[in-house]
């Protein structure tokens, strides 16, 4: 019975020892790699996300009388419920739309105004979800 304890206990040490050798074995491999991973994956999207950011900062994409400003489209009178917020709606989900790895999503609500009771929509874009 004492041989069998003993055995016993020598596996269970063993098998310890084993999983100890290998999580020393392959721990810094596993953070070597994810670093490596984080590292090119954010030196490239950051080099070219400053690109887009910088367009986007463009005199033109923000001038009133331009046609490819994005301003342009959003400056209407746009009614809750009318074809003018439709359009803007419209507009703002399918430039984000574009985008990779952006999701949008919308909230609808009810809400009382001056004009009477109106549907509102809240749209929700929300990057790498």
């Amino acid at each position: 019975m004492i041989q069998t304890i003993t055995i016993a206990r020598n596996r269970q040490a063993r098998r310890w020892a084993l999983l100890l050798c290998l999580l020393i074995t392959l721990y810094p491999h596993i953070i070597l790699s994810r670093l490596i991973h984080y590292t090119r994956f954010h030196s490239q999207s950051t080099e070219s996300n400053l690109h887009k950011i910088a367009s986007l900062s463009q005199p033109s994409t923000l001038a009133i009388q331009s046609e490819s400003s994005y301003l342009t489209p959003l400056l209407i009178p746009r009614v809750s419920g009318t074809e003018n917020n439709t359009k803007v709606q419209e507009y703002i989900k399918s430039t984000f739309k574009s985008l990779k790895s952006w999701v949008v999503s919308l909230d609808t609500f009810t809400a009382d105004t001056p004009l009477g009771t109106k549907n509102f929509t809240n749209i929700i874009a929300t990057k790498d979800p």
